[in-house]
């Protein structure tokens, strides 16, 4: 992170404790309200970093990596056109109510490179005893691009399908993009195609994470951070 983003973020923690109260109070009295933040507040624990990091995005393009705390994740995407994919069978720890943690099984996909329209993220966190929900939409009013980029899902649907140039079987600790080993264990089931051609539509799934191993552009990023549980976009 550059200077400047680590001076804006030494900024903003100290105004941090303000603006959860005033979200607590507006949980407990108007949960209907929306409350406006700018930044990607999935890749930290505190809200203190959510407008050095949104610095970081609309001065550039920058490489981002969305999970909170073993939850899951609803992702959107009206259309992905992509070029270079490959997947493995894998599995992330999930987070029990009691805090303990157990194995769900996940198909980790990555694409070399996608062109991207009408993205849509949505993550639980708690903040302060305080459930939020935080809905991070991109390139919605034109095409995104993003490179490398990486997913865990539990289950996925889309319309319009296209693929080409994709060998499905081959051992998974064989599968690698970009010179990237997706780490697949011997003899597991994987999904090979650095030439594929892919294009979805309408594309809904539920993550575990979403990495940006390269950089994602696009013209606009719009973070909205709710009280209470968002379902959809």
């Amino acid at each position: 992170m550059s200077k400047v983003v680590r001076d804006l973020a030494a900024r903003t923690r100290e105004s941090a404790n303000s603006w959860n109260d005033g979200m607590r109070t507006q949980a407990s009295t108007a949960a209907g309200r929306t409350r406006w933040g700018r930044g990607l507040a999935l890749v930290v624990p505190s809200t203190a970093a959510v407008a050095a990091l949104s610095y970081s995005l609309q001065s550039g393009a920058m490489a981002a990596n969305f999970n909170v705390a073993d939850q899951a994740l609803i992702a959107s995407i009206d259309s992905v056109d992509g070029t270079g994919l490959a997947a493995v069978v894998s599995s992330v720890n999930a987070k029990n109510a009691d805090g303990s943690s157990h194995a769900v099984g996940t198909l980790h996909l990555a694409i070399g490179h996608g062109k991207l329209r009408g993205v849509c993220i949505i993550a639980k966190q708690t903040i302060k005893g305080v459930g939020y929900s935080i809905i991070i939409k991109a390139a919605t009013t034109g095409e995104g691009s993003g490179q490398n980029l990486i997913f865990d899902a539990t289950d996925a649907k889309a319309v319009n399908v296209r693929a080409q140039n994709l060998l499905v079987g081959r051992s998974a600790d064989e599968i690698s993009l970009n010179g990237q080993s997706l780490g697949g264990q011997a003899g597991g089931l994987g999904i090979d195609g650095p030439d594929a051609i892919v294009h979805l539509e309408n594309l809904h799934a539920t993550a575990w994470s979403a990495e940006l191993l390269g950089a994602i552009k696009a013209a606009d990023f719009t973070t909205t951070i709710k009280p209470g549980e968002v379902t959809t976009c």
